[in-house]
C-alpha cells in the first residue's frame, strides 16, 4: 500500500503531538493555550490540504468554505470523504489512523511514566 505524501505529513504531524500530549499528561502538565492553537491550526491545515490535492483525482463537489466544516466535523468530514473516494478500502486506512492516533499517546504516557519513577 502506497503512502501519499500528504498523508504521510498527517500521520507524522498527528504522531508528534501525541507524543507530546502523552508527556503532558504522565508528567501531569497542562499544554499551554499556543501549544493547542498551533495542534489546531495545523492540523486543519494539513487535512485541508490533503483533501485538496486528493480531490483532484476524485473530483467531488465541496462547500465553498470547506474551512469552517472541518473545525466543527472534521471526524465527520474524513470518514465521509474516505468512504465517499475509496468505499470499502476506506475500513483499513480509518483503522490504521485510529492506531496511530491512540497508539502514539498510549506508548509515549506509558514511556514517561516508566522513566519518571
Amino acid at each position: 500500500m502506497k503512502i501519499e505524501k500528504g498523508s504521510l505529513f498527517i500521520i507524522t504531524f498527528v504522531s508528534f503531538v501525541n507524543i507530546l500530549y502523552g508527556i503532558y499528561d504522565a508528567n501531569n502538565i497542562e499544554p499551554s493555550a499556543q501549544f493547542y492553537f498551533l495542534y489546531l491550526i495545523g492540523f486543519l491545515w494539513l487535512v485541508a490540504s490533503w483533501i485538496k490535492k486528493d480531490n483532484k483525482k476524485y473530483n467531488i463537489e465541496w462547500c465553498r468554505e470547506m474551512g469552517i466544516m472541518l473545525y466543527i466535523a472534521w471526524p465527520l468530514i474524513i470518514l465521509f470523504y474516505l468512504f465517499k473516494t475509496r468505499k470499502l478500502k476506506a475500513i483499513p486506512i480509518i483503522l490504521a489512523l485510529l492506531l496511530i492516533y491512540f497508539g502514539t499517546y498510549y506508548i509515549s504516557f506509558y514511556t514517561t511514566t516508566l522513566f519518571a519513577k
